[in-house]
């Protein structure tokens, strides 16, 4: 090389490709920089315009989370189900006011407008309601209505309206129990009802040997044939005839022959108190 002559052009095509590397080094990690960030977008599948809505769908009454409640943004038409755990998310899920709709068979329907926040789990609760069925009607009934339904199908209690019905037609107690009970043979002097025996139909015993009259109980109390006779119509609640196996089962040796149960309107009464 002569000197005082300029350097050779290798040197300066060197200096050159390094500096073309470096710069494309330097494009590279910036371009690697700025997809992080979008990339990480796409992972989670939302923009900073949009929020995931969380929450947890509970009973008032005890707390107990709720599965199966449809959750539901009316104005997104966006709908899901809570989880065994009552859990429930919305995704992408635009930044501001959203109508809440969560339904549950037999609970109070909620539906109202919910500013939601990021990253907050949201409790909504609950109160119980009941289930309207169409077609169902429900009827309150007082307990001697009651009583009369369960034993009415059967020929052995006389109370309800059946009672108000034999008050207005028959004068006698005793007339009343020969018209409800066909098992039961009512034995009164000269039919004044001043005296009162009943024999079960079933019974071998007759009313000469004066040992096989029911069992009669007025309002929890052993009564005679004459006590009970002598009641008039309009203070009998309710009038009630069991059986000899049934008597012998609740009542003992007592009951081995029947048992007349009476209770009246204002035994009625003490036992409600």
């Amino acid at each position: 090389m002569v000197p005082g002559s300029p350097a050779p052009n290798f040197m300066t095509r060197r200096s050159m490709l390094m500096r073309v590397s470096d710069l494309f080094c330097c494009v590279s990690a910036l371009v690697l920089w700025a997809a992080v960030p979008v990339h990480a977008q796409e992972e989670s599948g939302e923009s900073v315009d949009s929020i995931t809505v969380r929450g947890e769908v509970l009973s008032t009454f005890d707390g107990h989370p709720l599965s199966g409640v449809l959750v539901t943004l009316h104005d997104l038409w966006r709908i899901t189900r809570t989880d065994e755990l009552g859990y429930f998310e919305i995704p992408n899920v635009p930044v501001g006011p959203h109508e809440l709709g969560v339904y549950a068979l037999g609970y109070e329907t909620l539906e109202q407008y919910i500013e939601f926040v990021p990253d907050e789990v949201l409790a909504v609760k609950l109160d119980a309601a009941p289930i309207q069925i169409e077609g169902v009607q429900v009827e309150v009934l007082g307990n001697t209505v009651l009583e009369y339904r369960s034993f009415g199908t059967r020929y052995d209690f006389i109370g309800g309206d059946l009672l108000e019905k034999y008050k207005q037609r028959y004068g006698y107690i005793t007339d009343m129990i020969r018209a409800r009970f066909p098992g039961v043979r009512v034995h009164d002097m000269m039919g004044t009802g001043q005296t009162l025996c009943l024999l079960s139909t079933r019974s071998t015993t007759s009313l000469a040997e004066g040992s096989g009259c029911a069992l009669m109980l007025i309002d929890g109390l052993q009564a005679t044939g004459e006590e009970v006779s002598q009641l008039h119509p309009e203070v009998v609640a309710s009038i009630r005839y069991v059986t000899r196996m049934e008597g012998r089962l609740v009542y003992g040796a007592l009951g081995e022959n029947g048992v007349l149960l009476i209770e009246t309107v204002s035994g009625q009464a003490r036992r409600r108190r």
